[in-house]
């Protein structure tokens, strides 16, 4: 478990939009708002990794044959970063 010391404190500003959609998730799942973030980082750094190696980060329906590719407009910046490293 964390201390006081481990942890950075941070204020986040949310539209309402942003709030409304952060609150609906925690309905669906009960989980904290820390904990909504978090997996949240979590899966950008996955996305980040992907793209950042030339992979895609893909979620797949269960129940049917659909697929989705998921795209974030930072594009772009993992480019340059390929190029660079």
């Amino acid at each position: 478990m964390a201390t006081i010391k481990d942890v950075s404190r941070l204020t986040v500003d949310f539209s309402p939009e942003a709030a409304e959609e952060l609150n609906r998730i925690k309905e669906l799942t009960g989980l904290k708002n820390s904990e909504v973030l978090r997996y949240g980082f979590a899966l950008m750094r996955m996305y980040v990794d992907a793209e950042s190696q030339n992979g895609e980060l893909r979620i797949v329906m269960p129940d049917s044959d659909t697929e989705r590719v998921i795209k974030l407009p930072l594009q772009a910046d993992l480019a340059k970063h390929r190029r660079n490293s």
